[in-house]
């Protein structure tokens, strides 16, 4: 797995345990070369981790490419990106948007940027050309080329024109 880590900015506040990256930006490629990005308003370090690289990130956003063109942008107000492993956890109100005109909302997502996929285990709610969905939670799976909802699940079908 290649991993590129690029700043935008490197201005950092250095104070005695925070310092602190302003607008981060990391561009890496899953093992089979499909470009993925992160980007915060800010990132910081987790003292606590003392063995491991994982950030805290303000405002994180990701942009994952998949290989018929299309594309997901997950974000969040709040996240932790694990630098070991490429785990991205996403909290607060998380939108999915799928580049297709599909959205989701929820508000804990797990995201494994090598494997292209994501997962939550809370309500999750959305939105498309094809209707409006209400689930328990959901999987991303296939390399992000399939989305599986779970739980008790209401799907509402779009009538021609626009109507529901």
């Amino acid at each position: 797995s290649i991993l590129v880590v690029a700043m935008l900015t490197i201005r950092a506040v250095i104070a005695a345990t925070d310092p602190r990256m302003f607008a981060p930006k990391l561009m890496g490629v899953d093992k089979s070369d499909q470009p993925f990005t992160v980007t915060a308003d800010t990132a910081v370090r987790l003292a606590g981790a003392l063995d491991r690289e994982i950030y805290e990130l303000a405002q994180p956003k990701a942009d994952i490419a998949l290989r018929d063109g299309s594309w997901w942008v997950l974000s969040a107000a709040k996240g932790l990106y694990s630098r070991d492993d490429n785990q991205l956890r996403l909290t607060g109100e998380v939108s999915l948007f799928y580049d297709r005109g599909y959205e989701f909302v929820t508000d804990d997502v797990r995201v494994d940027l090598e494997q292209r996929s994501a997962a939550g285990d809370r309500p999750v709610r959305g939105q498309g050309p094809a209707g409006s969905i209400v689930a328990q939670g959901f999987r991303l799976v296939e390399g992000g080329r399939r989305l599986d909802f779970l739980g008790d699940t209401k799907l509402v079908f779009a009538r021609p024109g626009g109507a529901r």
